[in-house]
């Protein structure tokens, strides 16, 4: 059970604390939560208007969704490795696109490189393939950066249904 809120009273007025910025205010600086004990949000309509503007934010809220699933996956990888395991398989053309290239990459045929060719961070590095007939033709993209260009170019799963040729 949450903690009761914390309140103070000085000359016979309530005074109740934000939550977020900690300052204090008479209830009608508060929006109104009947729900609560108190009757009003645990943060003050300033505060509240910030977090509103926060959320939505998409590229914020895709950060925080990121960070969530992240924990949710420490919490219980075995639930996450079964969902995978249930995942159909990708596409013939991805997994022949991607067979050739991590072949190419083991021989020495293809360096892949340490950091993203957009933002040029050092996180995981993963090969875009703007066209599966050319599978020695990618982009080496951070996740962030990758899933940034999926969005852009309106890819979707499964949007690619050619066959593959090497």
């Amino acid at each position: 059970m949450a903690a009761p809120r914390v309140y103070k009273i000085i000359n016979g007025v309530t005074y109740w604390q934000c939550v977020r910025c900690k300052d204090w205010f008479e209830s009608d600086n508060f929006y109104k939560h009947h729900q609560s004990k108190s009757g009003i949000k645990s943060e003050c309509k300033k505060c509240h208007g910030l977090t509103s503007m926060e959320t939505c934010d998409i590229d914020n809220t895709r950060r925080i969704n990121r960070e969530h699933m992240g924990r949710a996956r420490a919490k219980d990888i075995e639930k996450f490795k079964e969902r995978e395991r249930n995942n159909p398989p990708a596409s013939p053309e991805k997994v022949c696109a991607r067979s050739v290239l991590n072949m190419a990459i083991k021989s020495g045929k293809i360096i892949k490189p340490q950091y993203c060719t957009v933002c040029g961070t050092g996180r995981r590095i993963n090969g875009h393939h703007p066209n599966y007939d050319k599978p020695l033709e990618v982009e080496w993209l951070c996740p962030l950066c990758h899933a940034k260009r999926h969005r852009k170019k309106g890819i979707k799963k499964g949007h690619h249904r050619r066959v593959c040729r090497i």
